[in-house]
């Protein structure tokens, strides 16, 4: 029987790795996914979906902590932080303004406030 049961870890073909609990197969329970392009989610999984209370730490720098239902952010993000030269931390409900320039794969840029 290759059904996953219990503590476990996988590594998918494109070098994504899921480390966490497991349930008839899905990632259920507790668990960490550590992205092909080092984006990270930790938090609790329900049927292989981010559900209840976890942190996606996105590839880009941006976290995002949040209840997630089936997948899905459930509501507006707790707060943002932006990884750069110095560490800035955006809580929910407090206004704020920076500019930022976005580089592309392609390196064209964007630039916004």
């Amino acid at each position: 029987n290759d059904i996953k049961q219990g503590e476990g870890v996988q590594v998918d073909t494109d070098g994504g790795r899921y480390e966490g609990d497991w349930v008839n197969g899905m990632r259920h329970g507790q668990g960490s996914y550590l992205m092909s392009d080092k984006s990270l989610y930790e938090g609790h999984w329900e049927n292989d979906m981010y559900h209840e209370q976890g942190s996606l730490w996105h590839c880009s720098g941006i976290v995002r902590v949040c209840p997630w239902v089936k997948g899905e952010p459930f509501s507006h993000p707790v707060g943002f932080i932006f990884q750069c030269k110095r560490s800035i931390r955006m809580d929910h409900g407090r206004p704020v303004s920076i500019c930022v320039t976005v580089v592309g794969k392609d390196g064209k840029t964007f630039e916004g406030e």
